[in-house]
């Protein structure tokens, strides 16, 4: 699937800078945490790497680090925003603020399949893989139906960044599948050729 293939439209793909529950190793998902004071100064690089970019409109995650990337970005500060509960994280369920070590100590070969096959995983009390992938095409639906033109810019954090590129490119999960480590980067995905390029 490449739903972006227009010629005309392109999107830009942002993930929100750290919280602090990122910076000590934990499984954030969908919780609702504030940007760290790493995370806000990560958002900072991002804002003056785009600055020249111009925004037609902007899709955001719910959630204060996806807001607060946003409030960094002055220079998308007049675009029209609409928060989006489809590109709220992936619910992990009783996972939730656990340590990944943890996990991957206590239970080594869940965590393995985690990290290898996501979609054999179900967190306890979370969401299925597909349960997510039905969230992200509405979105997708919507950004294609609403826009043939122009650049839009998605905010939203991994996994559900990498998640939105797999539809996207036609790609398997496990070659986009990110639990943490990639804080307030951007990606475009270019409606020229379909391609992703990564920042």
């Amino acid at each position: 699937m490449n739903a972006f293939n227009t010629h005309q439209l392109q999107l830009i793909l942002l993930r929100p800078g750290a919280t602090d529950l990122d910076e000590q190793g934990r499984i954030t998902g969908s919780l609702d945490i504030a940007l760290s004071a790493n995370g806000k100064k990560q958002v900072q690089r991002s804002s003056a790497e785009i600055a020249n970019v111009t925004i037609d409109r902007i899709y955001s995650a719910p959630g204060s680090a996806a807001s607060q990337t946003l409030q960094q970005l002055a220079q998308f500060k007049n675009s029209k925003i609409r928060v989006d509960e489809n590109l709220r994280n992936v619910n992990h369920g009783l996972w939730h603020g656990k340590l990944v070590k943890e996990l991957k100590e206590n239970q080594p070969k869940l965590f393995r399949q985690w990290q290898e096959n996501p979609e054999l995983v179900h967190p306890p009390g979370g969401e299925t893989i597909d349960e997510v992938r039905i969230r992200i095409n509405r979105v997708i639906k919507q950004i294609t139906r609403k826009h043939k033109a122009g650049t839009v810019m998605v905010v939203a954090a991994e996994p559900i960044a990498g998640m939105i590129l797999c539809e996207l490119e036609g790609s398997d999960l496990q070659t986009r599948w990110q639990t943490n480590g990639r804080f307030a980067e951007w990606t475009w995905v270019r409606s020229k050729d379909g391609a992703s390029v990564a920042s």
